[in-house]
């Protein structure tokens, strides 16, 4: 679906990328998976990789992946509740891929 002047938000640092448009490129996922990563990258509030990563773009710090944190944000983001262990497992793998 195409909408005229969608608002897009701004990658933060070159090489950043959209999580979810990340994710829908894996040739192999499913819709089921789809959704199980949508309800983690809701409850996280985290739109782009950089979000989720250390200043220097190395790896993803401890405890952002558990439930245990939220970002921080000024957009208006849906209630979300804590999704459950087997999302959270399915996120993660998704982003190893």
């Amino acid at each position: 679906m195409w909408i005229e002047d969608a608002w897009q938000p701004k990658l933060q640092r070159i090489g950043d990328e959209s999580i979810m448009e990340r994710f829908a490129q894996i040739p192999t996922i499913t819709k089921g998976q789809l959704k199980r990563a949508n309800s983690v990258h809701l409850y996280l509030r985290v739109v782009t990789i950089v979000d989720l990563s250390d200043p220097q773009d190395t790896s993803i710090q401890g405890g952002m992946l558990t439930g245990d944190w939220q970002a921080g944000s000024d957009l208006k983001w849906p209630y979300q509740p804590q999704p459950p262990k087997k999302s959270w497992a399915m996120f993660r793998l998704l982003l190893r891929q």
